[in-house]
């Protein structure tokens, strides 16, 4: 009896959720391309280090750059509420340059010094919320690597280049809407926050250069995207 009353009781445990499986849609995969602008800062610290007397410059650098790419994920809904995985690949403008100057002998004119991201790819988790047909809210957590050029000169930055290739964390928040049936219009807000500084190291003669960049920023694109 307590055999049966067993089976009955895991029998209608399991059927009603294997029903709600099978009522389940297949993900939505959506692809598209977005655009928009990144407001960046960075902190730039170079030590020259010439005869064991090491010198340490350094400065500071905002600037406003385009940023575009394209992005492709599947979702799931439940419900109102969705999950799911995307990822994007994007291209900036960044192009951010410092000098640092000292009238010592160690460093006898200024270094000039570049920042370059060469591309970006970030595969991120996503949740959301529609709040009614057209409309939904989203955040998405990601996992961004970025190649980073860095760039040493004196008086001219193309001496010396050393890539660093980077993974940092990409949060976002957005919301979309739904033009057509298959096509809809998204707007968002995300951040990037390094764990690590940006690394390159370059020697002119008997002088060696070691600089660390410490950068952040904050994107704003607009996004369209196709349901296919």
């Amino acid at each position: 009896m307590k055999k049966t009353l067993l089976a009955l009781t895991t029998a209608l445990t399991v059927l009603p959720a294997l029903n709600a499986q099978a009522d389940w849609t297949p993900p939505q995969v959506y692809l598209g391309a977005q655009a928009g602008g990144t407001f960046a800062y960075a902190d730039f610290d170079t030590y020259s280090n010439a005869n064991n007397s090491i010198v340490k410059l350094s400065n500071s650098k905002g600037e406003n750059f385009l940023t575009a790419g394209v992005f492709a994920g599947a979702r799931y809904f439940f419900g109102d509420f969705f999950g799911g995985l995307e990822v994007a690949g994007n291209w900036d403008g960044m192009n951010m340059d410092a000098d640092a100057f000292d009238s010592r002998a160690i460093v006898d004119d200024f270094w000039r010094l570049q920042l370059k991201r060469r591309w970006q790819v970030i595969p991120s988790a996503v949740v959301g919320w529609k709040m009614n047909e057209k409309t939904a809210f989203y955040a998405k957590f990601g996992a961004g690597i970025s190649e980073f050029a860095l760039v040493e000169g004196r008086g001219q930055p193309s001496e010396n280049v050393k890539t660093d290739t980077i993974v940092h964390f990409v949060p976002a928040l957005g919301t979309e809407y739904e033009v057509h049936k298959n096509v809809g219009v998204r707007l968002e807000v995300s951040g990037e926050f390094f764990g690590r500084d940006i690394k390159g190291a370059s020697g002119v003669g008997t002088l060696t250069q070691n600089t660390k960049v410490s950068y952040n920023g904050i994107s704003v694109k607009l996004g369209v995207l196709l349901k296919v």
